[in-house]
């Protein structure tokens, strides 16, 4: 382009849906002989694709139709990881749960450097050197002692264009241990035996005793939440019999260990302080003349001799 004795002021467009695949090495400069411009065209994705070069100048405009017929295979980095939750119902405290996840590359890149880790538990996983497009591979996964009901843990890889992670809910019931659950009912059920006052509450605590037989037979079977279940409606029942038998107690005359003692009043039973007193020195003064009767000897004579006699 260019125009006698003129400087030309040159400005470069790219429209189309090519845009976003080519580069100028200029867009815009003065214009008094001729210029070079290098267009770069950039096959990221595949498809077809076409658009124009816009050249401005002061008083004209040019289109320069471009195109581009893209085959590039398309470079991704991706996996999946399934199942993407896990729920492990009932959980003894202190057991290790385990399960299996299948690990994907649902990508076109080959996937390394696995990691799979949680903030919220302790795992021991299987390792995975490397993972081909469209491969997949199972690993087990064992949380060790979990201490929380619900959590999560990360799978994580990486091709050699970017990482790419996947992450697995985690959910359970953390139970009781099946011996300390038969222990404390039995305590409770020991102690409530002992202030029950009535057969009806006799007979309750018999019926809860024999909840325990129910809880060793979920547990053995591996019902672990159904022996949970049995375990805390025995405590409820306990908790109740708790409530009849502190109420009947004080019902009958027995005190309330919640209230706490009140001292005596002395004017409350100031008559019978008195008569306790008198009744005291009466004892005393009879035992005195006692020990003068038993050791006491009159002679002839003595005027006490005619009312105690002769006693030698």
């Amino acid at each position: 382009i260019w125009r006698e004795d003129e400087q030309l002021h040159i400005q470069l467009n790219v429209e189309g849906d090519i845009a976003e695949y080519i580069s100028l090495s200029e867009s815009e400069f003065g214009l008094t002989d001729s210029r070079t411009v290098e267009v770069t065209y950039e096959a990221r994705d595949p498809g077809v694709y076409t658009g124009d070069i816009i050249i401005d100048s002061q008083d004209e405009s040019f289109a320069i139709p471009v195109g581009l017929n893209s085959s590039v295979k398309q470079l991704d980095t991706d996996m999946t990881v399934d199942p993407d939750e896990f729920n492990f119902g009932g959980v003894p405290e202190g057991n290790d749960v385990s399960e299996t996840i299948t690990v994907e590359n649902t990508g076109t890149l080959e996937l390394n450097d696995f990691n799979i880790s949680s903030e919220d538990y302790s795992l021991e996983t299987d390792s995975i050197e490397g993972l081909a497009p469209g491969d997949s591979e199972d690993l087990d996964v064992t949380i060790t002692e979990p201490q929380d009901q619900e959590g999560q843990f990360t799978v994580e890889a990486s091709s050699e264009q970017q990482s790419v992670s996947d992450t697995v809910s985690v959910s359970m019931s953390l139970v009781t241990p099946v011996d300390d659950m038969k222990q404390e009912i039995r305590n409770r059920v020991s102690e409530l035996r002992r202030d029950a006052n009535s057969t009806e509450v006799q007979n309750r605590l018999v019926e809860v005793e024999s909840r325990i037989s129910s809880i060793e037979t979920s547990w053995d079977r591996g019902s672990y939440s159904e022996a949970q279940q049995t375990y805390q409606s025995a405590v409820s029942e306990l908790d109740s019999i708790q409530t009849t038998v502190n109420a009947n107690n004080q019902g009958t005359g027995g005190t309330d260990p919640s209230q706490p003692s009140q001292p005596s009043d002395p004017s409350d039973n100031g008559g019978g302080g008195g008569f306790l007193i008198v009744a005291f020195i009466l004892l005393l003064l009879l035992g005195a003349g006692f020990v003068v009767y038993t050791s006491y000897y009159p002679e002839e004579g003595d005027p006490l001799y005619e009312v105690l006699g002769d006693r030698e």
